[in-house]
């Protein structure tokens, strides 16, 4: 398991398990890095949050081409701790990632 957090061209700080494949990289599991406002906290200070990114992919697996990486770099293991709570709590708890599909026999036609 390769835990990381990428920057990609469009601004977004994703961390996910990633494992480059030549020019693009697999992300399993990514979810987005933000600031929020915490709920529970009056004054309204910004923390760190984590939110599910494309939550509505089949197997929690994408690929981005290297070409839009930024950056990429190490977590500090509390922010890993962080992140594999949030699978947790979302049911999302094998880690391991998948080779991408490449069976495209059933187009989706978007009218």
């Amino acid at each position: 398991m390769s835990i990381k957090i990428l920057k990609l061209i469009t601004n977004e700080e994703l961390v996910a398990d990633i494992v480059v494949r030549g020019s693009s990289v697999t992300l399993s599991k990514p979810f987005l890095l933000t600031m929020a406002k915490n709920p529970e906290n009056p004054s309204g200070e910004l923390q760190l949050a984590l939110f599910p990114y494309v939550p509505y992919v089949k197997d929690h697996t994408i690929d981005v081409d290297i070409s839009n990486i930024i950056w990429e770099a190490e977590l500090p293991e509390g922010m890993i701790k962080d992140y594999l709570n949030a699978l947790k709590m979302l049911s999302i708890t094998d880690v391991s990632p998948k080779p991408p599909s490449t069976n495209f026999t059933n187009p989706v036609n978007i009218t």
